[in-house]
């Protein structure tokens, strides 16, 4: 198709619209800063995370990895099949994983029933004190803790 008084249109190619977009954003400082807060703790947040699994492979001088592995240095399983077969493993992982768990979902299935409990008696009831408890139920989102 032809223009009808001779002239051509021209589109703008991805790289610019790219571009352009990148120019915008980046024109607004909330948007510089964001990026900026975010790189930095991005980076201080996964960098010790990162060394920490890596320092678990890594076999110490010294210490039980190297006496297991008869090496001083270089990096093994050893750590990760210790603490999941070892003779010890059930008194130092699975019993306080299996606690934490019933912990966990005890303490989430009675917050479930007594809010479920509440939220039904302040929403669906012409309950005395509505406001007083459903002020109480809404302070601990209030307050720090």
């Amino acid at each position: 198709m032809s223009n009808p008084k001779g002239a051509q249109t021209l589109s703008p190619s991805r790289a610019s619209i790219t571009l352009n977009k990148l120019r915008t954003f980046f024109s607004k400082p909330y948007n510089v800063i964001l990026l900026l807060m975010g790189i930095v703790f991005t980076v201080t947040t996964i960098a010790p995370i990162v060394a920490i699994v890596k320092d678990t492979f890594a076999i110490h001088a010294g210490t039980i990895d190297a006496h297991l592995t008869g090496k001083v240095s270089g990096y093994t399983l050893v750590n990760y099949v210790d603490l999941f077969t070892s003779r010890m493993a059930k008194t130092n992982l699975w019993t306080p994983l299996l606690n934490t768990v019933y912990l966990a979902v005890g303490t989430c299935l009675v917050s479930i029933i007594y809010g479920g409990l509440f939220a039904f008696l302040v929403t669906r009831t012409n309950l005395a004190w509505r406001k007083y408890l459903s002020g109480i139920f809404i302070f601990p989102y209030i307050m720090p803790q």
